[in-house]
C-alpha cells in the first residue's frame, strides 16, 4: 500500500541498477522497504549503499556514467537516508549524545549520514556536522557539549586530521568522549595524529 519494495526484487544489485536507471528515485522506496523489513542500519550502509555508490563512482571515473547521473544518484541516497532518519523512533531525553563529522577536505555527505543512522539505531541522539568540518571547531563543540561518542568519517586520505587533530583527540579524552574513526580513506598516520 505504501509502494515499498519488500519482495525478492530487493537486492543490492537491484539498488545499483535503479541508481543507474532513468528513474533512480525508485531506489528510495527500495531502501525504505529493505530497512523496514529489519535489515540493520550497518548492513544497509555496508552491503547496500556503499557498493551501489561505489559502482556509480567507478562508472563516473571511467566515463561510463555522467557527472549529472552520479550527482543525481547521490541526491537520491541523501533523500533516502534523511527519510530513514526522520522515521526513526524518538529517543528519550537522557539518550547518550554522539557527534558525527568528516574533517576538513573530506567532502562526502553519505558516509557521515550512514554513521548517523547506525548510531541512531543504537540509541544515540546524534548531531551530524557533515563534511569538511574543521577539527578545531569540532574540538570546541566536544568540550562544550561532552558527547559520549565522536565518530569521524575519512572518505579521502587527504582529510585534515593534521596539526589540530591531536587537539581533537585530547578534547575527546578530556570530555570523556569515545573517539571512533573509520572510512575508506583512513590511514595509520591520521589515527596517530588524532592520538
Amino acid at each position: 500500500a505504501l509502494g515499498l519494495v519488500t519482495d525478492d526484487a530487493a537486492t543490492p544489485e537491484a539498488l545499483s541498477h535503479l541508481l543507474g536507471s532513468d528513474a533512480p528515485e525508485r531506489a528510495e522506496r527500495l531502501l525504505e522497504g529493505v530497512y523496514g523489513s529489519g535489515v540493520s542500519a550497518a548492513e544497509l550502509a555496508d552491503r547496500w549503499i556503499a557498493p551501489a555508490m561505489a559502482k556509480v563512482g567507478h562508472g563516473w571515473a571511467s566515463g561510463a556514467v555522467s557527472v549529472t547521473a552520479e550527482h543525481r544518484a547521490t541526491a537520491v541516497m541523501l533523500r533516502a537516508l534523511h527519510a530513514l532518519l526522520r522515521a526513526a523512533p524518538a529517543l528519550p531525553d537522557d539518550a547518550p549524545r554522539a557527534f558525527v563529522a568528516g574533517l576538513s577536505r573530506d567532502p562526502y555527505l553519505l558516509a557521515p549520514l550512514c554513521a548517523q543512522l547506525v548510531l541512531a539505531e543504537a540509541g544515540f541522539a546524534t548531531t551530524n556536522f557533515g563534511p569538511d568540518t574543521p577539527a578545531d571547531c569540532l574540538e570546541d563543540a566536544v568540550l562544550a557539549q561532552r558527547p559520549a561518542l565522536v565518530a569521524l568519517s575519512f572518505s579521502v586520505g587527504e582529510a585534515a586530521a593534521g596539526r589540530r587533530g591531536s587537539g581533537l583527540g585530547e578534547a575527546c579524552r578530556e570530555a570523556g568522549s569515545a573517539l571512533i574513526v573509520g572510512g575508506r580513506g583512513l590511514r595509520p598516520d591520521l589515527v596517530d595524529e588524532l592520538g
